[in-house]
């Protein structure tokens, strides 16, 4: 169980402070939850249930050190490679839905290459493949951000400047 003011991830959320743990009874019956508060949102609000499948989708944020291997590891990674747009959409689907951020930058990587790639034929990106990049960088920036103490608009500066570093 987390404690008042710890700092989470929230699922799709992203960074989340839990302001309170509270007995409340919104479906007929008390249970405790979780009261979230977004960092980087100010005006919404988590009621996430203390013994519910739903709260397991609140993970510990990454450490410094994890922020900066995950990085260094982009350029190793491969860009996820399926041709079939409706199961492409799929894998995308999953991993974000999964929280792994690994996974996560690797799919914002493949985002990246695609939309190079699409850019080159002069076309523009695919609506999906932009929504996927936006969900993705939302989820896994916010949290870098918060780690590292930057701002978000910093993120993609410092991770072009770590690659760098590390090549």
């Amino acid at each position: 169980m987390y404690q008042k003011d710890c700092v989470v991830i929230y699922g799709l959320h992203g960074v989340c402070r839990i302001a309170d743990i509270t007995i409340k009874d919104f479906s007929g019956q008390e249970e405790t939850y979780y009261i979230l508060k977004p960092i980087f949102d100010d005006r919404s609000t988590f009621f996430v249930p203390v013994k519910n499948d739903s709260a397991h989708r609140l993970r510990p944020l990454l450490s410094i050190e994890e922020v900066k291997e995950l990085i260094k590891g982009i350029s190793c990674q491969d860009v996820i490679g399926i041709e079939d747009e409706k199961h492409r959409k799929d894998a995308y689907k999953k991993i974000i839905e999964s929280g792994d951020r690994g996974e996560m930058m690797r799919l914002i990587k493949t985002l990246y290459a695609r939309k190079e790639e699409q850019q080159k034929a002069g076309k523009k990106q695919h609506i999906i493949d932009e929504h996927f990049m936006k969900e993705a960088e939302s989820i896994l920036y916010d949290e870098f951000a918060y780690v590292l103490e930057i701002k978000k608009d910093d993120i993609i500066p410092y991770i072009k400047k770590e690659m760098e570093t590390s090549e």
